[in-house]
């Protein structure tokens, strides 16, 4: 069985470019709410992407999940 990882993530930045936008998060803090219970087995990292799909609207100060699954599937390229 593969166990998941769920993180709290907060937007710090967009930075838009000419195609896209370059969003950079890091994890929530805090002792309100569930953010305490985040903060407490994430309390650093980062997370920068670069998006091109237009329809993503992500702006600072937005909170998401983000769940982390092993790909058990890999496939490798030859």
């Amino acid at each position: 069985m593969t166990k998941k990882i769920l993180a709290k993530f907060k937007v710090d930045s967009v930075e838009l470019f000419e195609n896209g936008k370059t969003l950079k998060l890091s994890p929530v803090y805090g002792k309100v709410g569930d953010n305490e219970d985040f903060w407490k087995y994430t309390p650093s990292g980062q997370l920068i992407m670069q998006v091109v799909n237009p329809e993503i609207e992500m702006n600072p100060g937005d909170e998401y999940f983000i769940e982390f699954t092993k790909n058990e599937n890999k496939q490798v390229e030859p």
